[in-house]
């Protein structure tokens, strides 16, 4: 069965098929030309040989198809026969497959075209062009003597060996493509989104060696380490059934589906520790306990709830940061209250005060796309320097 990657030949039919004199292109002349004018009608027959007479058609004719009581190919005795195998009824392969024009799956396949084999847009599809210019001067058809210069002939010879070795790389890449089944997007994501599940990122990283394998012995080498995570998955399940005292395989269920149902039940039996975590702050635990009411008189979990105050961070302590020592007191204390680096309050100085500089003003929207922080620490970074008179404020 042929198929899109085979190569293609050139076969001549200028050889003997049953008799010396009558190439095979001309039994097929002859046959064609029975089947289109009748038997008989020799004249019109020979006409569509062209190499043979009417007296000749009509003997070789006679001679081969008629005559001869014996068929002309191998006669294979019936001993020998039952060797061979019975014949193979062949379909039509289904991979890559042929999906209805403009279908999804089509789109998915990049343009690909089974029958022909071929991609609609080619990897270094626009390496033809730079062939276009090149031209090779034939003088004696022209008139003219003289030769080309060695050294541009020399660079069009070049440019046509780089041109070939791009189509090798062309056609190295659609043969992995189709040696690999790449094309099948929608098999092939199952088949990675299976490994992913099993393997994680190991995937990404051994994708980079298929190349190096033959596909079949790629797809046993990665089922291989899907079945070497599996076993070790289950020898960690073993040993943590033995641990805890299993002996027997009915047990090991049992303690599998109360595991089950014990991690269902953990989220519902939160109460003891979320007491415990606010019970430490007055105002979590009152919200809390709020919550729980609700719950007891509606049955359910209410839409919203309470919310619970939150606690403003105290002053930061930047006297061992680097810097320090370059701030002044009004300074300090700013960096201290909002809590921020002392590097990083100069890096935001000197842009806030460039900017303004550049521009004889600056407003607080545009502070706040300059530098990207809490938007209340902007703010009273930005009043500061309009105090201390680094900064002009900005007209709104």
């Amino acid at each position: 069965m042929h198929k899109s990657e085979h190569r293609y030949c050139v076969v001549k039919n200028d050889f003997p098929l049953f008799e010396t004199g009558w190439s095979a292109e001309e039994e097929w002349r002859l046959l064609k030309a029975i089947g289109e004018c009748g038997l008989g009608n020799w004249h019109d027959a020979a006409l569509q040989v062209k190499t043979k007479s009417y007296l000749q058609c009509e003997t070789h004719y006679k001679a081969i198809y008629l005559d001869n009581p014996e068929p002309p190919l191998p006669n294979i005795p019936e001993p020998v026969r039952d060797v061979f195998p019975a014949p193979v009824a062949y379909r039509c392969c289904e991979s890559p497959p042929r999906p209805a024009d403009s279908s999804a799956m089509q789109l998915e396949m990049s343009g690909y075209v089974p029958p022909r084999g071929d991609f609609t847009t080619e990897f270094d599809n626009f390496a033809e062009l730079d062939l276009k210019e090149i031209k090779f001067t034939d003088h004696m058809q022209e008139g003219r003597t003289g030769e080309d210069d060695p050294v541009e002939v020399a660079l069009k010879f070049a440019v046509l060996d780089t041109y070939h070795s791009r189509l090798k790389e062309r056609q190295r890449r659609k043969h992995i493509v189709r040696k690999y089944g790449l094309i099948d997007c929608k098999k092939q994501t199952g088949v990675e989104l299976r490994y992913e599940r099993l393997l994680g990122d190991r995937v990404s990283v051994l994708r980079r060696f298929m190349r190096l394998f033959p596909p079949v012995e790629f797809d046993k080498y990665m089922e291989g380490l899907l079945y070497q995570t599996e076993l070790k998955r289950e020898i960690i399940q073993l040993q943590e059934h033995r641990q805890a005292g299993l002996t027997t395989h009915q047990a090991a269920c049992i303690y599998e589906r109360l595991k089950k149902r014990r991690r269902e039940c953990a989220g519902r039996n939160r109460i003891l520790t979320d007491l415990l975590n606010n019970i430490q702050d007055e105002a979590a635990c009152e919200s809390w306990l709020q919550q729980q009411s609700l719950i007891q008189e509606i049955g359910a979990l209410p839409n919203s709830f309470p919310s619970v105050p939150r606690k403003t961070a105290g002053p930061l302590d930047i006297s061992h940061l680097p810097s320090y020592d370059k701030l002044n007191a009004r300074e300090r204390e700013l960096c201290k209250n909002c809590r921020l680096v002392p590097e990083a309050y100069m890096d935001f100085r000197r842009i806030l005060t460039a900017e303004s500089d550049k521009y004889g003003e600056l407003r607080l929207a545009q502070a706040r796309t300059l530098i990207k922080i809490d938007v209340n620490k902007t703010r009273k970074l930005f009043d500061f320097l309009i105090s201390e008179g680094l900064v002009r404020k900005g007209q709104t």
